[in-house]
């Protein structure tokens, strides 16, 4: 099956899918995004479908994998494997980053 994995902001673009997953949907109060968020990851397929995502929030001083899901029909395809290995590096390169300003912790 061929997809992409692309690095959003829209988090909107998640709710039916994380709800549908059995994830809750929260967003901080006025905003478009859940609290700490910091980025996110779509799957979408060759018709430009979402079938997957992920997303990065900053809290208490860590970056936190704060969703994942993967439409039930597209499972056991590798994608979500995928999908938590890039966002998993992303999270790498965030600490990474966050060190080199800081110093580290």
């Amino acid at each position: 099956m061929e997809y992409e994995i692309l690095e959003t902001q829209d988090y909107i673009i998640f709710e039916k899918l994380f709800k549908e997953s059995g994830l809750e949907f929260n967003l901080e109060k006025n905003s478009l995004h859940p609290w700490g968020f910091i980025k996110a990851f779509c799957c979408k397929d060759v018709d430009g479908n979402i079938i997957a995502g992920s997303s990065i929030t900053y809290r208490k001083g860590k970056y936190i994998l704060n969703d994942i899901a993967v439409l039930e029909e597209f499972r056991s395809m590798n994608i979500g494997v995928n999908l938590l290995s890039v966002t998993e590096k992303e999270i790498k390169k965030l600490l990474k980053a966050l060190k080199e300003l800081i110093g580290d912790l």
